[in-house]
């Protein structure tokens, strides 16, 4: 693994791309394709992500309002609304919908069976059955996916190193994500590798975190791990000054947003990179070639963020050969 900034994509897809004209997707404006955006978030927490899929976009010559219209939808992390939402935006017309993270994947692919998904990203989408291989999906779902178990074990990993006496840590999971079946033996298998017990708790809602945090410190574990989901990310503020109010050392994955809101530690792919390729998938599917034929591709490389004002906050010394390794130290 290498801890360079940039990020390489994975797959044949990655390969050089001849970008199209403006005018390949230019229409009379009543007659422009729609393409649905549906997050399981709130509008403000994740603008940050709804603003990288429209460059990406753009860098594939759609432009919302002139060569294509977005339909965005929020179930402002309500997962009980996602299907509702997806069901929505296949019947206003969405000839793709573009969504984040294997809860809303499901979602989507339930709500709207019909319309092709790409994924922006999700976690091991053929192991959560979404795909038959990365090289040919096969089906109605394609994107980008995140590698699934060994970088749940990095993470872990990273943790242990960054505080090498620790005994147990707590793993917090998004309550009604489907691969949470999955993680639970990995995040075992993990713990038993590195001589650590972790104990797991789901958590349904955002109003949740406090007594998941307050859980954790009862336990009295050495650090928390937050499996990634955009319910998370959306809760970066919160998740954070609970940690450092808890005083738990806490690792995240997602965007990497959440050690430079406060948690000590990230390892995480670069978004931009991934919400970039999202427009390249939905500009071929709106040229008319079948989903199931584009490659998913992998991030292979990740940044890791270290957040030293939260260390010395906690009274931590960083190894220094993590620190060494860092792409982001936040002083």
């Amino acid at each position: 693994m290498t801890w360079r900034r940039r990020t390489i994509l994975a797959g044949a897809a990655a390969c050089t791309v001849e970008l199209p004209s403006m005018s390949a997707f230019a229409q009379p404006r009543n007659d422009l394709p729609l393409v649905g955006i549906l997050q399981l978030g709130a509008a403000e927490p994740l603008a940050g992500w709804v603003e990288a899929v429209r460059r990406g976009l753009a860098q594939y010559g759609l432009v919302d309002g002139k060569t294509m219209r977005l339909a965005i939808r929020h179930a402002d992390n309500d997962t009980r609304r996602l299907v509702g939402l997806a069901r929505e935006l296949a019947a206003l017309g969405s000839r793709v919908i573009v969504t984040q993270g294997t809860t809303s994947v499901r979602a989507a692919q339930s709500g709207a069976p019909a319309v092709p998904i790409v994924m922006a990203p999700s976690a091991d989408p053929v192991g959560a059955g979404f795909a038959r291989s990365l090289a040919r999906p096969g089906g109605n779902i394609t994107g980008i996916g995140t590698i699934g178990p060994e970088i749940i074990g990095k993470r872990i990993e990273i943790l242990k190193e960054a505080l090498p006496a620790a005994r147990s840590f707590a793993a917090l999971l998004q309550a009604a994500n489907p691969a949470n079946a999955r993680w639970r033996p990995v995040l075992d298998d993990a713990g038993r590798a590195l001589g650590v017990r972790i104990h797991v708790r789901e958590v349904s809602a955002s109003g949740d975190f406090a007594a998941a945090f307050d859980w954790a410190a009862d336990l009295k574990v050495d650090g928390v791990f937050l499996i990634s989901d955009p319910m998370f990310d959306a809760n970066i503020d919160a998740i954070a000054s609970l940690a450092l109010a808890r005083r738990l050392p806490t690792i995240a994955g997602g965007t990497g947003s959440l050690s430079r809101a406060g948690a000590l530690l990230s390892y995480a792919q670069e978004i931009d990179a991934i919400l970039n390729r999202a427009g390249y998938y939905v500009a071929e599917i709106l040229r008319g070639v079948d989903p199931g034929t584009l490659p998913i591709e992998q991030p292979t490389v990740f940044r890791l963020a270290i957040n030293m004002r939260t260390a010395r906050a906690l009274g931590l010394t960083i190894p220094p050969s993590l620190l060494a390794r860092a792409d982001e130290v936040i002083e």
